[in-house]
């Protein structure tokens, strides 16, 4: 089985089309990745894909071989997680087993599974390691991002009778992660969800279950012991210290808000420059950022108030508290941007602080760069981003919206950010 990465305007057609010579097989390749893209025209670049065997096309990476014998060492971390997600897709249902013991082949729990995926990935563990744990002492705590082919540790999904790590902690549960987002992972556990299988899947780890068990994210000692180094290596920058402008890449944002699209790559850094320029470009304040956007235009967009002339004119006309004291300020005025700047008195107020004549021109509060400034400014004018540094959700989402609409898409979307943000140490 081999693997493909999503690019920019793939479909699964396409894809399929590349790899079998004939595009209507195309479900071939949806079956084999259900729990990643349930709809089929909801495909991301950056998704890593499993093709099932048959396909013509050879993969990205092309696998020497030597006479016969093993795969060499691949020569980069990419290779190697490449090398493990096919081997871990080749094992999808076969059947969860704690008692009696599995045998590694017909029968998996989720510590065996790992070992025999690394194993036929030619990165075997140790002889003698067996348990979550004991394959969590076999580890190295990732330094920087994790990566696809990491492996991810949670702790009481049950508890295991063995001595804890130096750490004090036992790790009861394992997977492997599956994609750059971190939201999934490859796994072997019992379900009661009727449409996952029990047994070797892909889960979503961004659930409130997961997400209260998650321990840390470790790399096998043998991945890096099989990576060649290029010669004369740069030496990488020194990690920013904890809240300081990391920011979430474009495919964080898009795994958590489905509609953005592209949106996401021209709109994001013009809100990253405005919160770095503001002084509040910390993680719990991005999160509160993207939330509130998911909520109030789930599309990335900064947009027109939905409603005509007549509506607006209705609405706003003749309103003393936005300003509203010339013919036709209602209209004109309306909601435009990320959280619907509304009234004549915004407008020049947001206007004013910012350099830029709104009140002859209200449009220009849609340009990308423009309307990310009146965002920040608004965040910062009412003293959003310590209510985010302070994880009170709600009172973020009522100094935006006055009250809690919208609140479980706003929720859903902090939940999985702060998970990113957990794997990714940026908290």
């Amino acid at each position: 089985m081999a693997t493909y990465t999503v690019l920019q305007n793939d479909t699964l057609w396409k894809i399929a089309k590349q790899f079998y010579g004939d595009g209507d097989l195309w479900p071939r390749i949806h079956q084999a990745n259900l729990s990643l893209i349930p709809d089929e025209n909801k495909i991301r670049s950056g998704m890593h894909l499993f093709i099932p065997d048959g396909s013509t096309a050879p993969p990205q990476v092309a696998q020497p071989q030597s006479n016969g014998g093993p795969v060499p060492p691949p020569r980069s971390l990419g290779d190697v997680a490449g090398r493990i997600l096919a081997v871990a897709a080749q094992r999808r249902g076969i059947p969860y087993q704690i008692e009696p013991p599995p045998d590694g082949v017909n029968t998996l729990d989720c510590s065996l599974y790992v070992i025999v995926t690394y194993r036929d990935a030619d990165l075997p563990f140790a002889d003698g390691v067996r348990t979550a744990e004991q394959i969590r002492q076999s580890c190295d705590v990732v330094d920087g991002v994790a990566q696809v082919g990491d492996l991810v540790f949670f702790q009481h999904t049950y508890e295991p009778s063995e001595n804890p790590g130096l750490d004090g902690k036992v790790a009861s549960h394992v997977g492997i992660v599956a994609d750059d987002s971190l939201s999934t992972m490859w796994d072997s556990h019992e379900s009661t969800i009727p449409t996952r299988i029990s047994g070797v899947d892909q889960t979503d780890i961004r659930t409130p279950y997961w997400r209260s068990h998650l321990l840390e994210v470790r790399r096998p000692r043998g991945v890096m012991a099989n990576v060649i180094a290029p010669a004369q290596p740069a030496p990488p920058p020194p990690p920013p210290p904890p809240g300081q402008n990391q920011t979430f890449t474009a495919a964080d944002i898009r795994n958590v808000l489905p509609h953005a699209g592209d949106n996401v790559d021209t709109n994001w850094p013009y809100l990253v420059a405005g919160l770095t320029a503001a002084g509040c470009c910390d993680p719990l304040t991005q999160i509160a950022v993207i939330a509130t956007i998911r909520v109030e235009t789930s599309s990335f967009l900064p947009i027109h108030e939905y409603g005509g002339e007549a509506y607006f004119t209705q609405m706003y006309e003749g309103r003393a508290d936005l300003g509203n004291t010339q013919p036709g300020d209602g209209a004109r005025f309306h909601g435009r941007g990320y959280i619907q700047l509304t009234g004549r008195s915004n407008y020049q107020r947001y206007g004013a602080a910012l350099g830029i004549d709104l009140l002859s021109n209200p449009d220009l509060a849609l340009q990308p760069d423009i309307a990310a400034q009146i965002f920040v400014r608004y965040f910062t004018d009412r003293g959003i981003p310590a209510m985010a540094m302070a994880r009170n959700w709600q009172a973020v989402r009522r100094a935006v919206n006055g009250g809690l609409n919208g609140w479980t898409d706003f929720t859903a979307a902090v939940e999985a950010l702060l998970v990113i943000a957990q794997f990714r140490g940026m908290l």
